[in-house]
């Protein structure tokens, strides 16, 4: 039985394939119904973003916990899916040499193998399609520096008559090399970052929401 399964400490795939089958679908009805947005280069290598909150997920997809959601579709559905364009052939003789260097039992191996093949296979099948590899493609190569973080504080600045305005300090972080999947940001190096800050007030978002709106209309 699967809760006998002996999986090596550092091994990241041992999600319950139930589970992780739970955890793709989920991702495709939220990708369909635009709740979720899969992005390349922008933050990290590869990311989902959700926009639901806690509470509307847990409305609408009570059959997996939110955190629970999250935890599988960060370790090892967003891995699987950078693994799928990088390395397209399903079979992996690189993890079976490493299992056999941590485990006795062929059994266990063999099952380990086919549980990932299985999971790479869901994943494929159901999240991605023929935009998904020029996507990621053209945010590797590109020289240009990539958005790595987004942050924001709002106060207020109170003026010598005692009037007040509300602004707000928007961070804005880049990066030459953003983070990969699977690779903890120690082993990442020198990637270069960038940090730049600017206030701005209730007019100011506005023109660059309209500015925004206008590139996003055009591509």
């Amino acid at each position: 039985m699967r809760s006998e399964m002996n999986y090596p400490e550092d091994f990241r795939f041992k999600c319950d394939l139930g589970k992780f089958k739970q955890c793709v679908d989920i991702t495709r009805k939220m990708l369909d119904g635009k709740q979720i947005s899969l992005l390349f280069g922008c933050f990290s290598e590869l990311c989902f973003k959700i926009k639901l909150s806690r509470e509307e997920y847990s409305n609408i997809y009570p059959e997996l916990k939110y955190n629970e959601f999250r935890s599988i579709l960060k370790n090892e559905v967003e891995v699987i899916i950078s693994q799928n364009i990088v390395e397209p052939d399903l079979q992996e003789p690189k993890l079976k040499a490493y299992l056999k260097g941590e485990l006795e039992k062929e059994e266990d191996i063999q099952t380990i193998l086919d549980e990932k093949y299985e999971k790479r296979k869901y994943v494929k099948d159901n999240l991605m399609n023929e935009e998904i590899i020029p996507r990621y493609r053209m945010k590797e190569k590109t020289l240009n520096r990539k958005l790595s973080g987004l942050d924001y504080e709002l106060n207020r600045f109170v003026f010598e008559d005692e009037s007040e305005q509300l602004y707000a300090a928007i961070r804005f972080e880049t990066a030459k090399v953003l983070s990969k999947n699977g690779i903890p940001g120690m082993f990442m190096g020198d990637t270069g970052r960038e940090e730049t800050s600017f206030v701005c007030d209730k007019e100011d978002l506005e023109y660059i929401i309209d500015v925004l709106e206008k590139i996003k209309e055009r591509i």
